[in-house]
C-alpha cells in the first residue's frame, strides 16, 4: 500500500520475494509472506504497487516474520538507494482497493487492535455544460 498511518514516507510491504531464478517465483527467498490488502474505511480507494527489479546478483534481506502494521513499516525508495548498484527497476503494476468487512477482521483478529475509522467528505461531481466543437479547448476541464 502506497499509505501508512504513522509514517509518510513509508509504505507497508504485503509481499516481498527476491532472488529469483527466471521466472520462477516459487523458488525465490520469500523474504516476506503474503498478506491481504486492508485498505482503511472512509478514505475511498487505495492504491497497492508491484514493484519488481532486476537483480544482478543474490541478495541477503533478513526475513520479516510479523503481521502488525509497525513489522510491515517499509521504505521503497531507502530499500532501492542501499541496493540501487545491484537493482534495476524492471516492472509496475498496481491496482486499487477499498474496505470491506474483511478488513474489521484483520484489525480485530490478527493486529489485535481497533481499527481507524475516517470521514472524507468528497468533492461533488463536476460536470461542465457540453458544448458543440469546443476549439481550443481541453479536454479536461
Amino acid at each position: 500500500m502506497d499509505g501508512h498511518l504513522e509514517d509518510p514516507d513509508s509504505q507497508y510491504i504485503h509481499w516481498l520475494v527476491s532472488n529469483i531464478p527466471g521466472n520462477e517465483i516459487h523458488k525465490g527467498d520469500e523474504v516476506c509472506k503474503y498478506f491481504q490488502p486492508f485498505p482503511l474505511r472512509g478514505l475511498g480507494y487505495q492504491r497497492y504497487a508491484f514493484l519488481l527489479y532486476k537483480q544482478k546478483t543474490p541478495i541477503k534481506l533478513d526475513v520479516i516474520k510479523g503481521v502488525s502494521p509497525k513489522e510491515r513499516t517499509f521504505n521503497n525508495e531507502a530499500f532501492y538507494r542501499k541496493h540501487q548498484d545491484n537493482l534495476t527497476p524492471a516492472g509496475l503494476s498496481f491496482f486499487q482497493s477499498t474496505w470491506d468487512r474483511s478488513v474489521t477482521k484483520v484489525f480485530h483478529h490478527v493486529f489485535d487492535s481497533k481499527e481507524p475509522v475516517f470521514e472524507y467528505d468528497f468533492d461533488p461531481a463536476h460536470h461542465p455544460e457540453q458544448e458543440w466543437f469546443p476549439i481550443g479547448k481541453p479536454f479536461n476541464l
